[in-house]
C-alpha cells in the first residue's frame, strides 16, 4: 500500500510525506473518471457495514444498501448493479475489500473511518431518520443484522483517534445524531451504546442535553423498553472513566427521575451504585461524588428525591 502511494506521488511530483490523509484515501481507491463521484459514493455506503452481506442467502444486504437512496445517495441515472459491481471487483483486485465467506468488509479500519467520515458529512437529522425508519420496517431479523453490522463497524473503531473526533463532531447540536427522533428508536439507541465504546464523554453529553431539554413524562414514555435498557447500559459504562462519570451520572440520574422499570439494574439502582463504598461502578474518588451531589441538588426540587436517596 505505501510502495502504491509512494508511486503514484512521484508520478505527480508530490511529497508522499507530506500528503495530506484526504489525498492518501484518494489515491489508494484509484476511482477514475466516468462516475467517479458515484464510485466514491458506493465505496462510503459499503464502508458502513462490518461486514456486509454480499452472496447466497445473505446477498439481500448489498441489495438493499444498493438501492436505498437514503443510503447510497446517487442522483444520476447510472445502472446501480454495474457500478456496485465494478467498484467491488476494482477493491477486491486492490485488497481494501476482503470477502469472507459470503459478506465483504472494507480494509483497512482507517480507511473504512474516513469513509464513513465522508458519508455522514452529507447526513443530516431528516437522512439519518429516513435511514433508520427504512431498517425498521424490514423483518425483525433482516433489520437486526444491518444494525448489528453498522455497530459492529462502529465499535471496532475503539483506539481510532480519528473516529474519536467524527463520533464527537456528528453528537453535537445541529447534526444527525442530536436530535430527540433518533434518541427514543431502538435503533438509534442500539447506535448510540456502538459509539460510546469509541468517544463515551461525547455521547454521554449528548444524552444529557436531550434528556435534560424533555420533561419527566416524556422520558417515561419514550425511552422505555429496549430503548432504555441500550442507555442504562451505555450511562452505566460511561461513568467508569473520570473524564465521562459527570455528565453520564447526570443523564443517568435524569433517567432515574423518570423511571419505568422494576428489576435491579434499573436506571434508579445504577445511578444509587456510584455512591457505594465497595464495587461503585465508577474509577472516580470520592470528591467527584460529592461534586456529584452539590450538582444533583443545584437542579432543584425534582431532584430532591435521589438526594434523600443517596444520603440515606
Amino acid at each position: 500500500l505505501v510502495e502504491d502511494i509512494n508511486k503514484h506521488a512521484n508520478d505527480n511530483h508530490i511529497d508522499a510525506l507530506n500528503i495530506r490523509p484526504t489525498d492518501f484515501c484518494d489515491r489508494m481507491l484509484h476511482f477514475d473518471e466516468p462516475n467517479k463521484e458515484e464510485k466514491f459514493t458506493t465505496f462510503e455506503s459499503l464502508s458502513l457495514f462490518s461486514p456486509l452481506g454480499y452472496r447466497d442467502y445473505d446477498k439481500w444486504q448489498l441489495d438493499f444498501v444498493k438501492n436505498s437512496n437514503n443510503i447510497t445517495e446517487i442522483i444520476s441515472n447510472v445502472n446501480r448493479d454495474i457500478l456496485f459491481e465494478n467498484v467491488i471487483r476494482s477493491a477486491k483486485k486492490q485488497q481494501i475489500l476482503e470477502e469472507i465467506s459470503t459478506w465483504i468488509n472494507v480494509r483497512p479500519a482507517p480507511l473504512a473511518t474516513w469513509l464513513i467520515d465522508r458519508w455522514f458529512s452529507k447526513c443530516d437529522e431528516d437522512r439519518l431518520i429516513r435511514v433508520l425508519n427504512e431498517i425498521t420496517r424490514l423483518p425483525e431479523r433482516q433489520g437486526n443484522a444491518l444494525i448489528e453490522a453498522l455497530s459492529k463497524r462502529i465499535e471496532s473503531m475503539g483506539e481510532n483517534t480519528y473516529a474519536n473526533m467524527l463520533y464527537s463532531d456528528i453528537v453535537k447540536p445541529g447534526r444527525a445524531f442530536f436530535s430527540e427522533e433518533v434518541v427514543k428508536t431502538e435503533i438509534g439507541s442500539r447506535l448510540f451504546l456502538a459509539m460510546c465504546n469509541v468517544n463515551p464523554t461525547a455521547i454521554a453529553e449528548c444524552l444529557l442535553a436531550i434528556f435534560e431539554s424533555k420533561d419527566i413524562g416524556w422520558l417515561k414514555t419514550q425511552i422505555c423498553y429496549r430503548v432504555r435498557r441500550n442507555y442504562v447500559w451505555l450511562l452505566e459504562k460511561a461513568c467508569f472513566p473520570e473524564a465521562s462519570f459527570m455528565p453520564a451520572a447526570l443523564a443517568m440520574a435524569r433517567l432515574a427521575l423518570a423511571e419505568n422499570e422494576t428489576w435491579g439494574n434499573n436506571a434508579t439502582n445504577q445511578f444509587g451504585q456510584l455512591f457505594h463504598v465497595g464495587l461503585a461502578g465508577t474509577s472516580v474518588d470520592l470528591k467527584a461524588r460529592l461534586s456529584l451531589i452539590e450538582k444533583i441538588a443545584e437542579r432543584g426540587k425534582e431532584y430532591e428525591q435521589l438526594v434523600y436517596m443517596i444520603l440515606d
